[in-house]
């Protein structure tokens, strides 16, 4: 048990073995390096963690089979990966931040804050993001923005991308 601890950072080479299943304060783990032969368990987490590393698609889809998964809020994937990331499983997500290609974020319902600025994302799908209040999504390769629709809009930052950016019905 680690009843003070609330950050950890792991530089894992090929294997690493973490059990917070215990009772912990543990809200923010980071990973230098892709978690491909790990086992975690995060059931004895709070209900809100931040999740950072290099995360690939396929890490993704590893980390919805570990017990306490569901409670990750917050998301920073640092890796600009050419694979698809869907994130449509991820509903308890408030904070996205992504540098992939292609993510999938429509039905994240308690999406606050996407980041995906300096990426080479070319399409973006809002739909059922109703609570997204903050988009940043600058120096990225799309090309077209509709962001009807998001009423809790608050900051939207597309500087340096597109040639037209819907704002109607806001």
């Amino acid at each position: 048990m680690l009843p003070n601890v609330t950050s950890i950072t792991c530089s894992a080479g090929s294997s690493l073995s973490l059990d917070l299943s215990h009772e912990n304060e543990i809200t923010n783990l980071v990973f230098n390096n892709t978690l491909s032969n790990c086992t975690l368990d995060l059931s004895g987490c709070p209900d809100d963690i931040s999740l950072t590393g290099g995360f690939s698609a396929n890490v993704l889809t590893y980390l919805q089979t570990i017990n306490g998964w569901e409670k990750i809020t917050s998301l920073t994937c640092k890796n600009g990966t050419g694979n698809p990331l869907d994130l449509t499983a991820w509903t308890a997500l408030e904070f996205i931040s992504v540098a992939s290609t292609s993510v999938n974020v429509s039905g994240l319902k308690n999406l606050i804050e996407l980041n995906c600025s300096y990426t080479a994302l070319e399409e973006l799908n809002f739909e059922g993001c109703e609570n997204l209040a903050i988009l940043n999504c600058s120096n990225s390769k799309l090309t077209t923005l509709n962001v009807s629709g998001l009423k809790n809009l608050t900051e939207l930052n597309c500087s340096s991308s597109f040639s037209n950016v819907f704002l109607e019905e806001l």
